[in-house]
């Protein structure tokens, strides 16, 4: 593990940004149709974004023409190399040092546990990314995901037992070897940990599927009234385990649940188009709504065809932001590569 002189803290998503990172699709082994759905869908979301802060969108060469045609002018290609298309986590953790001054942190990745055999770029992305923008550069050789991590900023962590200490990680730390590891790159002071992530997540359970800060102490939380739906048990166990919990400052939590949209599965035609993927062992998506992307005035959510669910997290979600304009966005094409709208981007503090 290398070792560092300053303590760090790793800003809230709802802070303020100074851009949005998001990587251009391009896998026939996650998107059919050549990706042209997928990349549709992505510059949408990237579009929507630009509307509130800075976009930088990561292309290869190759793809740059369909990159340019599909995105706003004001949005910033960028050449850099890469493997697959998830900018939360393969992307750098920016935090700040004492001083105030970004740093990036870029954490050894390895494919959610091997999803992909072929990741060496991706590992090595974070930190062309912190170079490419001039910060100090921090290595870490513990494997973490940004979307396995969830902060207040003001001291509080939350994540998954199932994602931490799953089976497929390369190395695996005590609770207590990842307290310090947050508290000195994070600013963490109090660690929550929630049993499991969403139902049929493919990921190990990433916490940003499941929950998510609104502002201090004030959480949204995927839910189901359906006792039977598997999902139902984990929203519970996860309720009970944060409503019986303060955050770092002491503070009992605010939990907003935010019903998931019915069960959505995988069709036949779909898993055709794709072929050998992580659909082959798939069936049922995880779809949430609570894979949202907190942007500067705004909030990016996803829909998914439901037309009960859908309004009801639009209306849900657009109370807990009154101050942020909430704009909604169709996920079903990136749901089938496997993630959402917050698993594709990542945020750059001001």
């Amino acid at each position: 593990m290398n070792q560092t002189k300053n303590n760090y803290r790793l800003l809230a998503e709802f802070e303020k940004h100074l851009a949005t990172w998001i990587i251009w699709p391009y896998r026939s082994d996650t998107w059919h149709d050549a990706a042209k759905p997928a990349r549709q869908a992505y510059a949408t979301v990237a579009n929507a974004i630009a509307e509130f802060e800075q976009v930088n969108v990561i292309v290869r060469k190759e793809d740059q023409p369909s990159a340019e045609e599909l995105l706003n002018k004001s949005i910033t290609i960028v050449n850099l190399p890469f493997d697959s298309e998830w900018a939360r986590d393969t992307g750098p953790v920016f935090v700040k040092d004492d001083h105030g001054q970004t740093c990036g942190i870029d954490f050894a990745f390895d494919s959610w546990g091997g999803i992909y055999a072929d990741y060496k770029l991706d590992d090595e992305l974070a930190s062309h990314i912190v170079k490419s923008r001039r910060y100090p550069l921090i290595i870490n050789d513990l494997v973490l995901e940004g979307g396995s991590i969830l902060v207040d900023g003001e001291g509080t962590l939350i994540a998954t037992e199932e994602c931490f200490f799953n089976s497929k990680r390369k190395v695996l730390y005590s609770k207590a070897d990842l307290a310090s590891i947050f508290e000195t790159y994070f600013g963490v002071s109090k660690v929550i940990w929630i049993k499991r992530g969403v139902y049929k997540d493919t990921v190990n359970g990433h916490i940003d599927n499941l929950c998510s800060f609104v502002k201090p102490q004030v959480l949204a939380l995927a839910w189901t009234d359906d006792t039977s739906d598997p999902q139902y048990e984990i929203s519970k166990e996860a309720f009970d385990i944060l409503a019986s919990s303060t955050d770092a400052q002491g503070r009992a939590f605010e939990i907003a649940k935010i019903h998931q949209p019915d069960p959505l599965f995988v069709t036949e035609n779909e898993t055709k188009v794709i072929g050998e993927s992580f659909l082959s062992e798939v069936d049922r998506l995880c779809a949430s709504y609570v894979n949202f992307y907190i942007v500067n005035g705004g909030v990016i959510v996803p829909s998914f065809d439901d037309k009960k669910f859908d309004k009801l997290a639009l209306e849900t979600i657009s109370r807990l932001f009154k101050d942020r304009k909430v704009v909604q966005i169709p996920s079903r094409e990136i749901l089938l590569g496997g993630g959402g709208i917050h698993c594709i981007t990542m945020q750059e503090p001001v």
